[in-house]
């Protein structure tokens, strides 16, 4: 390289470091596809648990805990687990914080290798991270309502 004040020179203050961009953007069609792929393959090796509700009768986590660790979730020795569930426009504000139901996401939030979330963050890297994925009915609604259309 040559300095910048010399004619064909180097630029004075360009840019440090790796500037490229090697993302690669996938259609929506893509990722609904790979969504749909990643259900199916938790559901061929047996790590997908569909739960009627989410009915907790305290914000402990102990009492959350219990029920998921008498499935292998959780814990120590336990597998990881995605938890995804639904929420109607309808609740109030009270019972719902950052679209899961309040009582759950303080339960989950301290247990280790737990994740919550609602069924429309769902995603192909979180489904394939987790060993056990964890649905309510709502949530297997919901999905169905967003991958019906989807061409296999």
């Amino acid at each position: 390289r040559r300095p910048p004040h010399f004619r064909g020179g180097a630029k004075a203050h360009g840019p440090k470091g790796d500037v490229q961009d090697y993302t690669t953007k996938l259609n929506k069609h893509t990722r609904r596809l790979g969504l749909v792929h990643a259900l199916t393959q938790k559901l061929y090796e047996g790590n997908l648990i569909v739960v009627n509700d989410w009915k907790l009768e305290s914000y402990r986590t102990s009492n959350l805990s219990k029920s998921l660790r008498a499935v292998g979730i959780g814990g120590k020795q336990g597998s990881s687990a995605y938890m995804l569930d639904w929420i109607d426009d309808d609740d109030d504000s009270d019972t719902v914080y950052n679209n899961m139901p309040l009582r759950m996401s303080v339960a989950a939030s301290n247990i280790p290798r737990v994740k919550l979330a609602p069924q429309m963050a769902a995603n192909v890297y979180d489904i394939i991270k987790h060993e056990k994925l964890v649905l309510t009915l709502g949530a297997i609604q919901g999905l169905e309502d967003r991958l019906d259309h989807i061409a296999y």
